[in-house]
């Protein structure tokens, strides 16, 4: 992994060179960022894209638009697209460029990937650690647990403060298997409850399996996480400490990074984020971007690049990708929504699981109920749903067009965080922590005073 600092010109440039790019791609595809699919219909959406795209578009096979979902995708199609639509993916794999600079193998040897096994489980984990933690956590959690393990042994500390530490698992992992002091900050106390519980229960079964953790169990601590907490005051006297977030959601992102900014005590940094449409003022943190014009990103761009885009593929070039008609289903539902409330606009509705194969005069009748409103779809509804209801593939294709947005999106929030540490002199990099395929938000952002 390369941890980048001041001093490297070519590469700051290369990355300020990305982040300009994004800004001014992202401006001219406001259109397509700031909306959502359950607004095709009611907005028209379809009229927003080019001619070329409009009569283009339909000729295509589902599983073709792969290819503008994932730049890297080979096509094999002797169709001749639209120049401005192969145009408009070029600039995505331009804008992505920076990502050859993402290290898969640390500075630190043993940082390689952990999958889970075909029977879910992660193969380096005990079973004392795995009892409640669900694959993909396994997964996040042994990456990060060998990566703070081996950042704290290279800037000789051994206390580890972990902010937004849910109910502990990785907590655990790194103060009984890596013999760290862990503090967990939490600011759900029911949570920390659950830790506290679990760790009492993981040393009582230790026991029972005569494999007993000799290190101290970590120390929780029920806290609304901001920037304006002193790690110091939850440290042993004179000990230096690494901040952890693992998948900090929203604004508790950057309160991390000005936490490690601000104190003296705070050496290194290891945060992945999450749920960037929670931000509220964590974006931009760079001087750089702050300069830069049309910098401001939408609640809507925001929350596309939340989006699990390697499922999406699977479902996209699956054998059967009927089942994405819930796209088309949920945009019809907004307008007979709206015809019947004006007022009630984009409300978020959970019908059942597994809705794509329900009718959608079903899908409609459970929603609609859901909302108090009348469930009765008149002769000019019926109309209106099937002419609706013909369009599926094309709310498909323009909600994959905006999906192809969204790494562009979740690249500028990271590419900025790490000018922002860079700016304050402190050596920072990226690095690809977990596999794609089991958890999207896999980039944790790195970072050290020394």
């Amino acid at each position: 992994m390369i941890l980048i600092g001041k001093d490297n010109d070519a590469t700051l440039d290369r990355i300020k060179n990305a982040l300009s790019t994004s800004v001014r791609f992202l401006c001219q595809y406001r259109w397509l960022t700031d909306t959502f699919s359950l607004d095709y219909f009611c907005d028209q959406q379809w009229n927003e894209l080019p001619l070329c795209w409009r009569n283009f578009l339909p000729s295509i096979d589902l599983p073709e638009a792969v290819y503008f979902v994932d730049p890297s995708e080979a096509t094999n199609t002797k169709k001749v697209w639209p120049l401005s639509l192969l145009a408009f993916r070029s600039c995505i794999e331009q804008c992505l460029e920076w990502r050859k600079l993402l290290s898969t193998s640390a500075l630190f040897d043993t940082l390689q990937s952990s999958v889970p096994t075909e029977h879910g489980q992660v193969i380096e984990m005990t079973d004392l650690f795995r009892k409640h933690v669900k694959a993909k956590k396994q997964h996040e959690i042994i990456n990060t647990a060998r990566l703070v393990s081996d950042l704290s042994k290279h800037l000789n500390c051994d206390c580890v403060i972990d902010m937004g530490s849910g109910v502990g698992h990785l907590c655990r992992l790194l103060s009984f298997q890596y013999g760290l002091h862990v503090v967990g900050l939490e600011g759900n106390p029911n949570h920390v409850v659950g830790a506290i519980k679990y760790d009492s229960e993981m040393l009582s079964l230790s026991r029972r399996v005569d494999s007993a953790p000799t290190h101290q169990q970590p120390h929780h601590v029920a806290q609304i996480v901001h920037s304006r907490i002193d790690p110091q005051l939850l440290l042993p006297s004179d000990h230096q400490a690494l901040l952890v977030g693992l998948h900090s959601c929203g604004d508790l992102s950057c309160s991390l990074l000005r936490s490690f900014v601000d104190s003296e005590c705070v050496h290194g940094l290891v945060c992945v984020g999450c749920c960037y449409m929670k931000l509220t003022d964590g974006y931009p943190m760079s001087s750089y971007l702050k300069a830069v014009q049309n910098y401001e990103l939408s609640y809507e761009a925001k929350e596309a690049a939340c989006h699990f885009i390697e499922d999406y593929k699977l479902r996209l070039t699956g054998a059967d990708n009927s089942h994405l008609k819930i796209h088309c289903y949920r945009a019809a539902l907004e307008v007979l929504i709206r015809r019947r409330n004006p007022q009630l606009r984009r409300v978020g509705i959970r019908p059942k699981k597994k809705s794509h194969l329900m009718s959608f005069h079903e899908y409609a009748h459970v929603c609609l109920e859901k909302l108090n409103l009348p469930v009765e779809i008149d002769d000019e509804e019926e109309s209106l749903v099937a002419d609706m209801l013909q369009h599926w593939r094309e709310v498909v294709l323009l909600y994959s067009l905006r999906l192809a947005l969204a790494p562009v999106v979740e690249s500028l929030i990271l590419l900025d965080r790490l000018l922002f540490l860079v700016e304050k002199d402190y050596r920072a990099g990226l690095v690809q922590l977990f596999d794609a395929h089991v958890s999207p938000r896999n980039v944790a952002l790195i970072a050290v005073k020394h």
